[in-house]
């Protein structure tokens, strides 16, 4: 279950008031107040067919159970809704996601913007920040 949308929010807000802090997720409602604080933004840009194995895999492994990053009794579940929903918007939030590190970049040209658009750049981009 979904909290309210204003819970969502407040309870980003107080991780935003820490002097540290990492996000994940692209949600909406709330990146322009998490990009507005970052001073790095990492941008995952994976494939269609990477974000729906990882969907269909995920829900295979925790099949009738809670995930370790869920709330109690929030089993992973996988419908024909959530597939239709990720297959419809990924290339429009792709679009959208360009567009807003765009504006961020031109506002504030030094806010780090990395995007990474595969497991290969990922592994590199880790191992980079390690050396």
């Amino acid at each position: 279950m979904e909290a309210p949308l204003e819970d969502f929010i407040s309870a980003q807000k107080d991780v935003l008031s820490h002097d540290k802090w990492i996000m994940e997720g692209n949600y909406s409602n709330s990146f322009n107040l998490r990009s507005e604080l970052a001073d790095t933004i990492i941008y995952l840009e994976l494939p269609l067919r990477v974000c729906l194995y990882r969907v269909i895999n995920r829900r295979l492994s925790y099949l009738g159970k809670t995930r370790p990053d869920m709330g109690k009794g929030c089993n992973e579940k996988l419908d024909w809704q959530f597939v239709k929903f990720i297959m419809t918007t990924y290339f429009p939030r792709k679009k959208e996601m360009k567009k807003r590190l765009a504006d961020i970049q031109k506002s504030d040209p030094e806010k780090l913007i990395v995007i990474l658009k595969s497991k290969h750049e990922i592994e590199g981009y880790l191992l980079n920040m390690k050396g």
